[in-house]
């Protein structure tokens, strides 16, 4: 009988040494940072999409070495230097143009200015 309460009280002893070895300290472990590689997806911009308008140009004025168009439809103005635009026409001329417009993009992508494709009219 000596010998079973033994045992028992051996059993329990070692039970319960093991279930408060979660209440120690923990050891300090070395800390490694892993550096996760990013997707190649995550390094590519994202492409800048057009549209593209057919409209009128109206030149509106001349100052200094620019000239300055209105474009409809739409009412954008912008300027092209003198030296770039062959024909320096009176001011009311219109001009068959294209405007491109920035649909999808970020800042990177580039504005362009409209493009003036014919003859006035």
């Amino acid at each position: 009988m000596l010998r079973l309460l033994f045992i028992l009280l051996t059993a329990l002893t070692l039970d319960a040494c093991t279930s408060l070895s979660h209440l120690k300290a923990p050891i300090a472990k070395k800390h490694v940072e892993q550096k996760t590689k990013t997707p190649a997806s995550e390094n590519i911009e994202e492409l800048c999409k057009y549209t593209s308008h057919k409209g009128i140009s109206e030149l509106i004025s001349v100052k200094g070495a620019y000239l300055t168009f209105i474009f409809f439809p739409g009412n954008v103005e912008f300027r092209l230097e003198k030296e770039k635009f062959p024909l320096q026409k009176l001011i009311g001329s219109e001009f068959k143009a294209i405007y491109e417009e920035l649909v999808q993009g970020h800042a990177k992508c580039h504005k362009p200015a409209p493009q003036i494709i014919g003859l006035p009219h």
